[in-house]
C-alpha cells in the first residue's frame, strides 16, 4: 500500500512540475510578444516625417548628380504584357522613356509601391520620376499618372510629396538633405484617373546625390 502512495505523490509530483514549466514557457513568450510590440512602438515613434520638395524639370537642370542603381527592384504587382511589350518594373531602369511599369492590383483600398534595395547604403538627395506611361501623348492621356506618394528611406524616413501631371516631363523629389540609406519604397498614395486605364503607371526611375 506505501509503494502505490508514492507512486502516486510522484505522479503528482510530476504533473505538478509539468505545469510550472507550461506556465513559465507561457509567460516568457508574452513576454517576447511585449518586448516585440515595444520594439514597433519605439521604431515607429522614431521615424522621422519630412515634406518632400518638388524641384525644377530634370530637364532644364546643369548641376552635376551622382546616380545609384539598386541590385534590387521589385513591385506590388504589374498588368500582363502582350506580344513585345511587358509592363514589369525591371522598364523603370531601363533608360527608356517609351516603356513604362503599370501596376497592376484589383482592389481600391491596396496600395501599390516599389521597392529598391542598393548593394551597401549610398547616400541620396532624392528621387527623379518620368511620371505615366510615356511611348507617345495618346498613350500617356489613356494611362492613368502617379499623384499623391509616399518615400520611406530604410523605414526610419517617411517624405510625402506630389508628383506633376507632365509628359516626358522628369521631375525630381528633393529630401532637403543629402539622407544614407540601402532601402527605398515609394507607395502610390493617389493617382490621376487616365481615359481608359486606371492602373498607375511610371517610365523612369533614378536615384541621385547632388554633388558640390
Amino acid at each position: 500500500m506505501k509503494i502505490k502512495k508514492y507512486v502516486k505523490v510522484a505522479f503528482l509530483l510530476i504533473i505538478l512540475v509539468i505545469i510550472i514549466i507550461l506556465n513559465i514557457k507561457v509567460i516568457l513568450f508574452m513576454d517576447k510578444i511585449a518586448d516585440e510590440e515595444v520594439d514597433k512602438r519605439d521604431n515607429y515613434e522614431k521615424t522621422v516625417n519630412i515634406k518632400g520638395i518638388s524641384g525644377q524639370n530634370i530637364d532644364n537642370y546643369t548641376g552635376h548628380r551622382e546616380y545609384y542603381s539598386p541590385i534590387l527592384l521589385e513591385s506590388s504587382s504589374e498588368i500582363k504584357g502582350y506580344g513585345d511589350n511587358n509592363y514589369s518594373a525591371d522598364n523603370l531602369l531601363d533608360g527608356n522613356r517609351s516603356s513604362a511599369w503599370i501596376a497592376g492590383r484589383k482592389k481600391d483600398n491596396e496600395e501599390d509601391y516599389i521597392y529598391v534595395e542598393f548593394e551597401e547604403k549610398v547616400s541620396l538627395s532624392g528621387v527623379e520620376f518620368l511620371n505615366g506611361y510615356c511611348k507617345s501623348p495618346e498613350i500617356y492621356k489613356k494611362n492613368s499618372r502617379v499623384g499623391r506618394i509616399e518615400i520611406e528611406l530604410d523605414e526610419k524616413y517617411r517624405i510625402a510629396a506630389e508628383l506633376k501631371d507632365e509628359y516626358r516631363k522628369y521631375q525630381s523629389i528633393s529630401f532637403g538633405k543629402d539622407i544614407e540609406v540601402k532601402c527605398v519604397k515609394i507607395i502610390i498614395k493617389d493617382i490621376v484617373k487616365g481615359a481608359q486605364q486606371d492602373k498607375p503607371a511610371l517610365s523612369e526611375l533614378h536615384f541621385y546625390k547632388l554633388e558640390e
